[in-house]
């Protein structure tokens, strides 16, 4: 697991679940906008703290669409501090 590019969809045992904090403001941002031009709404934000990949947020991307699976969002801060993110249909993670 130590091969990850990215953290896992669902936090492990080394992430801390917290409430949201400003640290999350700028992932919240970047998952109103996907969802806003998906004409879609975010849902299920669970916020971690990692030693690994810093400040993470999880969200579930869903739109009206009976036909469409979710889109799972996963954004975080990364040791640069720059922000990263990745996108995957839910049931491929």
């Amino acid at each position: 697991m130590d091969d990850l590019q990215f953290p896992p969809w669902r936090p492990d045992s080394t992430e801390t679940v917290v409430s949201d904090q400003p640290a999350f403001h700028g992932c919240d941002e970047v998952i109103d906008t996907f969802a806003a031009k998906a004409n879609a709404t975010a849902t299920n934000r669970v916020y971690t703290q990692s030693q690994q990949w810093g400040d993470v947020v999880r969200a579930r991307v869903v739109d009206d669409n009976p036909n469409t699976s979710p889109t799972l969002i996963t954004c975080w801060t990364g040791s640069g501090g720059g922000l990263q993110f990745v996108i995957q249909a839910e049931g491929y993670q």
